[in-house]
């Protein structure tokens, strides 16, 4: 918090009710002063600390005011759930939430406390609108056309001049760019997406939703035309490029992948160590600061990947084209040669612009087939010994990983195929080939984060916090309730502490991927780009950054551009460089953050249109969170859906705070978090993104108790 707004809340605490003009005369501010004293009272509001009164003075906010502020977080039963700064949470029922979109900003009035604890309130006012945009739907409703929000759990009414929704059709999605801040959505028609029932309307409508351009403005498109569909060789060699044409050099990707920015390389050297290429494309070659192709990478940050569908950063002819390190064409790279000796260790490394000319576009599931099943394929003969080899290193890096304390956090996904009466899902995890490949991105990574550390030069890092000492306590209370018990100490926060908690959980825990995916959420912090370097603790390391994927990151580009940067020369001014990587860093987390939101909204849509043909199917599952009101299921092939209490066998069910769980006072069937469930698919809406529930009743399967030092 800035020093400002430290010295407003204490102001605020000491004089309740205190208004603008008064807090102006204590702090004795100039006019120039006073647009930052209203924009400190704004951000203090955002954040749920103050509250503004209708006669515009201010009031401190705690959990016994009758006002609670935070963000909106839409439920799947299209209630609204504010949580504030301090996780108190109040319901707005959703016949009360009219105008309120995910993310938004409010504050609540709490009215009553029902008897399971709940609290459920009104809204009092909005503080702030975070959605810029936003897709909507065109109905015929009461006699004429009307805009509704489309793929938002909250169908929320966006008001626009009559006469411009005349102009579209039924069934039509336009992209709305809203245009205030009341308690009404208004906004002015941007274009048209499509039709509802168009392929990858429903992806298309998602990224729109979350901030991100589905098309390239003309200006990039006009800017495409100079850039080269082969590599210009006479003047890469010129410009002092290393050759490494001759190098057995080549990529390993899904099968589906068309961006193939890294490829790899390996020599056996006489004393026995490895010297290891890893080889990116060079995008920064083509990719010029300021050009509106830059500006639109920019806006973007990342690519994003929903389900079938690509929303890239940089155009097909970059992405797809130039960039991409294809098999046999001449392609520019920026290389990170590494001699890596027999326990992991980088002894020695250099990081050079070059020329490469990929041997081959291997796929994860031939060299599986090759290492694990050892399946001879056509085609591989030349290989076999580079890819031996690299299993061996990436095998002795696991090792180092280990040992470090490297934190597990699961490398199962669900992957989509398919749409409509075709959607299937299929299950990956990581194998022997996938490994190979992450070991080496995380070595290059970490050895071209710490030159430019130990250069003391400003940069753009990858960082991830050590997590909070009570978010793990409360983690490892929880492990006890479902019967796993660790040694309390005080090093509970420590990655080696951590790491044993997590080898235990996938050992001994048949669903671990969900007992990992609620330590994640609830214990671990977030990894985020910045220009301050505070270490990487899930991977365990000093020094850490993003360069190997600069066709679909843009903080990997930045990273690029400033090797070249001090390649060259170290004339330029360090505090507006650094201030200009700390406004890079957010932007990259904050967009990265959106892409992660927009991914998991379109896997949640297809899986709720698989289910729509799937009413009164059974699947196995595990609940996966449990209130006073209904519990959360994921079945065994991944599908997440809720069940009502009233859903569940006839019982009165009692909620236990203390150990999270719902027990029949009859039956003494007891639901908590791990409890393995029998579900029956009640309905889905492919649209509100949400699947529902019901049961049979069946005996309950007893958890054992187990002890872990």
């Amino acid at each position: 918090m800035e020093f400002l707004e430290q010295q407003l809340l204490e102001l605020i605490k000491k004089s309740p009710n205190i208004g603008l003009k008064e807090l102006k005369g204590v702090l004795k501010l100039s006019s120039e002063e006073c647009e930052f004293l209203t924009k400190a009272l704004y951000d203090l509001e955002v954040l749920g600390m103050i509250y503004k009164n209708k006669n515009d003075t201010y009031c401190v906010l705690d959990n016994k005011t009758s006002i609670c502020c935070g963000k909106a977080h839409i439920l799947p039963s299209g209630d609204v759930l504010v949580i504030n700064n301090q996780n108190v949470k109040v319901t707005i029922p959703k016949n009360e939430a009219e105008g309120i979109l995910e993310k938004d900003v409010i504050c609540v009035k709490k009215l009553f406390v029902d008897s399971k604890q709940n609290v459920y309130g009104k809204v009092d006012k909005i503080i702030k609108r975070n959605a810029k945009q936003v897709s909507c739907e065109v109905k015929f409703i009461n006699g004429k056309n009307m805009l509704f929000s489309y793929h938002t759990k909250a169908q929320t009414k966006i008001r626009v001049n009559q006469k411009d929704i005349d102009k579209y059709g039924v069934g039509e999605i336009l992209l709305v760019r809203l245009t205030t801040y009341s308690s009404q959505y208004d906004g002015v028609i941007a274009k048209s997406i499509g039709y509802k029932n168009e392929p990858d309307i429903d992806e298309k409508t998602i990224a729109y939703n979350h901030g991100f351009e589905v098309e390239f403005n003309q200006k990039v498109i006009k800017e495409l035309e100079k850039i080269p569909g082969i590599v210009d060789m006479k003047k890469a060699l010129k410009e002092g490029r290393k050759d490494l044409r001759d190098k057995n050099i080549f990529t390993i990707d899904a099968s589906d992948t068309k961006d193939i920015d890294d490829a790899i390389g390996i020599n056996v050297l006489p004393d026995g160590n490895y010297k290891i290429y890893v080889c990116i494309a060079d995008v920064a070659y083509y990719v010029k600061e300021g050009t509106a192709i830059d500006n639109e990478a920019y806006n973007r940050a990342t690519s994003v990947y929903m389900n079938n569908t690509v929303i890239p950063m940089l155009p097909s002819k970059l992405s797809n084209g130039i960039c991409s390190l294809y098999p046999g064409v001449n392609r520019l790279t920026k290389t990170c040669e590494m001699i890596v000796n027999k326990q992991g260790k980088v002894i020695d490394y250099k990081i050079y612009p070059s020329i490469i000319c990929s041997k081959k576009k291997m796929t994860y599931e031939d060299v599986n087939k090759i290492l694990i099943d050892k399946v001879e394929l056509e085609g591989y003969e030349s290989f076999y010994e580079d890819l031996r080899c690299l299993q061996y290193v990436s095998h002795i890096l696991n090792k180092a990983k280990e040992k470090r304390g490297y934190l597990n956090l699961g490398s199962t996904e669900i992957k989509v195929k398919g749409k409509g009466e075709t959607i299937c899902f299929e299950k990956r995890t990581q194998q022997v080939a996938e490994k190979i490949i992450e070991n080496l991105m995380l070595l290059a990574n970490e050895t071209i984060a710490q030159d430019v550390f130990n250069k003391g030069l400003p940069f753009v890092y990858r960082v991830h916090e050590a997590p909070n000492e009570e978010n793990v306590t409360d983690f490892l209370e929880f492990l006890e309730t479902i019967g796993l018990n660790f040694k309390k100490c005080k090093s509970i926060t420590t990655n080696k502490y951590l790491q044993n908690v997590i080898n235990e959980i996938i050992n001994n825990c048949e669903e671990y991927d969900t007992i990992l995916e609620l330590f994640i959420t609830s214990s671990i912090k977030r990894a985020k780009y910045s220009n301050i370097n505070i270490q990487h603790f899930g991977l365990a390391l000093k020094y850490y950054t993003h360069f190997t994927s600069p066709i679909r990151r843009y903080a990997d580009l930045q990273v690029h551009r400033l090797l070249n940067l001090y390649n060259n020369t170290y004339d330029f001014n360090y505090d507006e460089l650094d201030k200009f990587l700390n406004e890079v860093s957010t932007h990259c987390s904050e967009r990265s953050n959106e892409a992660d939101k927009a991914e998991r909204e379109a896997k949640e849509m297809r899986m709720a249109e698989f289910m729509e043909n799937n009413i009164g199917k059974s699947f196995d599952g595990i609940v996966t969170y449990v209130c006073a009101s209904y519990l959360s299921v994921k079945t065994k092939e991944g599908f997440k859906g809720i069940i009502s209490v009233r859903n569940l066998p006839t019982d009165n069910y009692k909620y236990n705070k203390n150990n999270n769980s719902l027990t029949g006072e009859n039956t003494n069937i007891t639901y908590m978090i791990g409890t393995p469930i029998n579900v029956i698919v009640k309905e889905s809406s492919k649209k509100a993104r949400t699947i529902k529930f019901t049961t049979e009743k069946k005996e309950m399967k007893k958890i054992k108790k187990r002890t872990f030092n």
